[in-house]
């Protein structure tokens, strides 16, 4: 929940980049940790940079796609061509 509220005050202006930059290290830190504390021999830093599901999915990971906000949760896309960008790295075991 600290995460949506560092969200929520970085729009409103009261948290600068940096800040909310901090505040995503702490919560992926914590998940990591969660899941290697579980067993999990395979983690996920949880996608928390993400604000929605589909930011950096659709309009930044698909040439000439666009996204319009309608109202509440509806949104319009626009459709577009794949550009594959791999970003994956792999952490040695310890």
């Amino acid at each position: 929940m600290a995460l949506l509220a560092a969200r929520a005050d970085h729009v409103a202006g009261r948290l600068t980049d940096a800040q909310l930059r901090a505040a995503e290290d702490k919560a992926i830190g914590a998940f990591v940790a969660l899941q290697e504390n579980l067993g999990f021999q395979v983690v996920t830093d949880g996608e928390f940079r993400r604000s929605t599901y589909t930011s950096n999915f659709t309009t930044e990971g698909l040439t000439g796609v666009t996204a319009e906000h309608k109202t509440g949760d509806a949104w319009s896309y626009t459709t577009g061509t794949i550009r594959a960008t791999p970003r994956t790295s792999r952490r040695s075991p310890a």
